[in-house]
């Protein structure tokens, strides 16, 4: 998962969890060419508590806990998370794919409202700004490892 995201739990620093015990583990999956392609994507909730780009760390508070549902495209089905009250909306091809872009969206976000004055944001802007701060704060990256999480 590169440095997009990563879970603690207990105290301890690994891979994200998504909402079953290895969420990332394709082995879990069917993979008979006679089972359609629905069957073999995994739609398990994904579950986040914090996500991690660059050096900034937003740490999510209680954590953010998505269905993926598909988007049928042209070139095949794309999983999908949404959460309007944090103006999520991402879409991939893999789950691994997908956690890269809600990290990738979350602190495009944080930067451009969360860190932002209100009176520079109009009102659904406010808003949004208003949900990710109160949902979400950061932490350096370089504080928390020197901390060892």
């Amino acid at each position: 998962l590169s440095q997009a995201l990563r879970r603690s739990t207990n105290g301890s620093s690994g891979k994200v969890q998504l909402g079953s015990e290895d969420g990332l583990n394709k082995s879990r999956l069917p993979h008979s060419s006679d089972t359609p392609v629905h069957a073999r994507l995994d739609l398990s909730p994904m579950t986040f508590d914090h996500v991690e780009w660059g050096l900034c760390r937003l740490v999510i508070d209680p954590p953010l806990s998505i269905d993926p549902t598909l988007d049928e495209a042209e070139s095949g089905p794309l999983y999908v998370l949404s959460d309007e009250g944090l103006g999520i909306r991402v879409f991939a091809q893999t789950r691994e794919q997908l956690v890269e872009e809600l990290a990738e969206q979350l602190i495009f976000q944080w930067d451009a409202y969360a860190r932002e004055s209100p009176d520079r944001l109009t009102a659904p802007a406010q808003r949004l700004r208003e949900a990710l701060r109160d949902r979400m704060r950061e932490e350096s990256v370089l504080a928390t490892q020197s901390e060892g999480r």
